[in-house]
């Protein structure tokens, strides 16, 4: 599969064509991404369908192995306790359990990088959600930007 150029992303809609200026034309935007992270396993975890569609074309485009999408923090805990994947982008309000727990539940079995995606976390949330071992968070909508910025720390 060829990585789209930054004309073909700005074209579906999910970048600002006023984030496309950061990257030459020329050049796939794949040249900005860190390379550690192609190949890893990640888990989505949103409820909102149009919310799901950028994290998807994100992962994708990045090179990552997406090994689900779920709508719940209940289904995000089965997944991620059975696939391991190595990154769970998990929406911080769920139906059931939300995403704290569901962070909590799955940082007990194994180490992942978890990120919180939400649209607001009042700094009490924040720091729980980092003293439970959340590695980060991304603010909705979620923007090519705001992905590569939140990995930038998570991967020192």
């Amino acid at each position: 599969m060829q990585p789209y150029s930054t004309n073909e992303w700005s074209e579906t809609g999910l970048l600002p064509a006023s984030e496309c200026l950061l990257f030459d034309t020329e050049s796939s935007i794949l040249d900005a991404f860190p390379v550690r992270l192609q190949g890893q396993r990640v888990l989505i975890c949103e409820d909102e369908y149009l919310n799901i569609l950028p994290l998807r074309a994100i992962v994708r485009l990045w090179g990552l192995d997406l090994v689900g999408e779920v709508r719940t923090g209940e289904e995000a805990v089965a997944i991620a306790l059975t696939e391991h994947p190595e990154i769970v982008l998990m929406d911080l309000h769920l139906p059931g359990i939300d995403g704290l727990e569901a962070a909590r539940r799955i940082l007990r079995s194994y180490s992942a990088t978890i990120l919180l995606v939400t649209g607001y976390a009042s700094a009490d949330t924040q720091q729980e959600a980092l003293a439970i071992g959340v590695r980060g968070f991304l603010l909705k909508p979620v923007t090519i930007h705001s992905f590569r910025s939140v990995f930038r720390p998570t991967l020192h």
